[in-house]
């Protein structure tokens, strides 16, 4: 998208240079900037003249209108105006409302006119940084669950705060449809002041409508600053002496406020107390109303750390269920306050679901900037955020690899040179079932007492844990995705024989599929109940990592290049899927196809999920996952998939 915003064609530097010239606008030298790198839209034509077409351009929290044409004039421009992303038809349009939810997560975000500052580094403003970070954070995610785990319906509303509040879309499903709404408010422009009080109170009523229902609500409430409350309330004497007189102070420039006499210092700062006073009884009232166990209220300080954040604070301590989190104005902050709402709500749908699993806590994500600054190191070490297992340290117990033909885990060496195993603390990455996090063999240097230092050996891994405490501490659970992971490979080397044998002198390396191997390491562990762990590791992928496929029919076709064969590598992961339900007669299907490509290994994959019949499959590895959707996934995949000549030459059976 970079590249092809830099291309500027003459036509466009022509209009830059009419534009700077004229100076008929005051925003005329930012319509050139709009027209290369902004959003287009149709406008009303003209209310003189019908037939005159018009666009709109919007860059940047900016809306410029324009004649249409070759060389567009400026006819009007102006800020993003809230209500205005409220349009018949528009990405608002497309949300839905669904009922027979388990869980409503009301989010409460400033819109007052500092969210307007340009101070989040990456971001245009501090808008932009909230709502970008809560549609990779918080929305994503939650679509990836949604898919892999059936978790229990759940709703999201949105109210944004200023002088007064405004309901932007209010028991909307979490889906897809949430993502253009979040680009749209991403641009939005704040405004004015930022009013605790009506938002509560707004809060308040949404809430009520599910008074009696079984329903756990979450509120999320984030501001820049302190309320704006004081501006408007008066006094004991009847005066509003936090507004201005109009004058102005010589000294400071500051404009001078009204008073009500000697006492004016007294009843301001009275003011201020009421204000907290209301804001936490507002807080307590929703929980009269719903009871602690169904309500969780969470305030988030997005601003400048010298701001008073005293309001917020006390509000998050009115309710048992609670948090306070002062971020500063650090996104990758704000990325994991979204990434925690996100697995709260998980947490909540997973129990709404029925699925009885408890979501781990505390985990924390490494952030992108981290992970991919910091350098691979020789010696690494505990303090340097590290869990170190070594014979040196007595913490090792064993690796396990398994064997597909005895169906056993067998005792496999270490690496050449390793004694043990270290895993980061912070992980990188989250799935459906599973945090990764990097990881390495490693040969001990000294006891533990002595530092616990680890020389880095071989390759670097990734080792994958679960989201649940249940499987944490689970054996099975760890050996049972080790066990899916052989399956897909005995399956992969099925497939490439066949493919390599029906295309003959047209098969490429391109065209192969293996599946990453999987070890397992017992570790001891004095953090977990029992006093051991489990690692599950495998080697980490190089590349651009790709999803061709998921476990509810969704495909990705991601192209790559092929020199002349008439199947081309793009096709490759559908057929497999194909291939896989096919030559175990029906009775699986192995899809969730993701990993990387390039063209002398062909496809390395890591990950997948077998959907089972359970009628006709009595060695089933992967019908404990919750991503076995069985034949209901079988009949997704194959709802979206399109046979090629491949499927034909392989002589694949027909899901007709």
């Amino acid at each position: 998208a970079m590249a092809a915003c830099a291309v500027i064609t003459e036509e466009e530097e022509e209009l830059e240079a009419s534009f700077n010239a004229l100076s008929i606008h005051p925003h005329a030298a930012g319509l050139a900037t709009a027209i290369r790198f902004g959003a287009k839209k149709p406008a009303q034509p003209s209310r003189n003249d019908q037939a005159a077409p018009r666009w709109k351009y919007v860059h940047q929290g900016r809306v410029y209108l324009t004649s249409a044409g070759p060389q567009p004039h400026l006819i009007d421009s102006w800020l993003l105006q809230d209500n205005a992303m409220h349009e018949e038809g528009g990405a608002y349009g497309a949300l839905a409302h669904p009922d027979g939810f388990s869980t409503h997560v009301v989010l409460v975000v400033d819109s007052s006119g500092s969210m307007r500052k340009q101070d989040v580094p990456g971001y245009a403003s501090r808008t932009q940084a909230v709502y970008k970070c809560l549609g990779q954070e918080f929305l994503q995610p939650q679509l990836r669950k949604e898919a892999a785990l059936g978790l229990g319906k759940a709703v999201v509303s949105l109210i944004t705060m200023g002088d007064y509040p405004i309901i932007r879309f209010e028991r909307a499903a979490i889906n897809a449809n949430l993502a253009p709404v979040l680009e749209e408010l991403a641009d939005s422009g704040g405004r004015y002041h930022g009013n605790y009080l009506p938002a509560l109170r707004t809060v308040r009523d949404l809430l009520l409508l599910d008074r009696g229902k079984p329903v756990k609500n979450v509120v999320f409430f984030l501001s820049d600053g302190a309320p704006s409350d004081h501006n408007e309330m008066r006094c004991e004497h009847g005066v509003q002496v936090w507004q201005g007189t109009g004058e102005v102070w010589v000294s400071s420039g500051r404009e001078v406020l009204q008073s009500c006499g000697d006492d004016v210092r007294e009843c301001r700062q009275a003011i201020i107390k009421q204000v907290q006073t209301e804001c936490c009884d507002a807080v307590k009232e929703l929980a009269a109303q719903f009871g602690p166990d169904n309500l969780s209220f969470h305030t988030v300080a997005f601003g400048d750390p010298r701001e008073d954040f005293a309001v917020l604070q006390a509000m998050a301590k009115a309710v048992p269920q609670s948090s306070f989190q002062k971020l500063g104005l650090a996104a990758h902050h704000l990325s994991s306050v979204f990434s925690s709402l996100s697995t709260t709500l998980t947490t909540l749908r997973t129990e709404g679901a029925g699925r009885g699993l408890t979501l781990r806590q505390g985990r924390r994500r490494e952030s992108s900037a981290s992970a991919s600054e910091e350098q691979w190191r020789e010696t690494i070490t505990p303090d340097g955020g590290w869990d170190i297992y070594t014979n040196e340290h007595g913490n090792l117990e064993s690796k396990l690899a398994y064997d597909r033909l005895t169906k056993e885990f067998d005792l496999v060496p270490l690496c050449p040179g390793a004694s043990g195993v270290a895993i980061k603390q912070l992980y990188f990455a989250e799935g459906a079932e599973r945090t990764a996090s990097r990881c390495t063999e490693v040969q001990g240097m000294g006891s533990a007492d002595a530092g616990g230092a680890a020389k880095v050996v071989g390759h670097p891994l990734v080792a994958k844990e679960s989201l649940y405490v249940e499987q944490l501490e689970d054996a099975k659970f760890h050996k049972e995705m080790a066990r899916a992971q052989a399956e897909a490979q005995y399956l992969a080397d099925s497939f490439n024989s066949r493919v390599r044998a029906v295309l003959q002198d047209r098969y490429c390396a391109g065209m192969a599929v293996h599946f990453n191997p999987c070890h397992i390491y017992q570790v001891k562990d004095p953090n977990y109940t029992a006093g051991v762990a489990w690692i599950l590791a495998e080697p980490e992928l190089d590349g651009v990592f790709t999803k061709w496929n998921n476990n509810g029919g969704k495909t990705s076709r991601r192209s790559h290049d092929h020199d002349g064969a008439h199947s081309q590598p793009r096709d490759i992961p559908q057929v497999f899927s194909h291939f896989t339900w096919s030559v175990t007669n029906r009775a699986k299907l192995l899809c969730d196809l993701q990993g990387v490509w390039n063209a002398t290994d062909g496809f390395v994959l890591t990950d997948p999920v077998i959907h089972t019949d359970h009628s006709s499959s009595s060695d089933q590895p992967d019908k404990a996952r919750h991503t076995n959707k069985g034949m209901d996934g079988m009949r997704a995949f194959f709802s979206t998939h399109t046979c090629t000549d491949l499927c034909e030459k392989l002589g694949l059976l027909s899901p007709s």
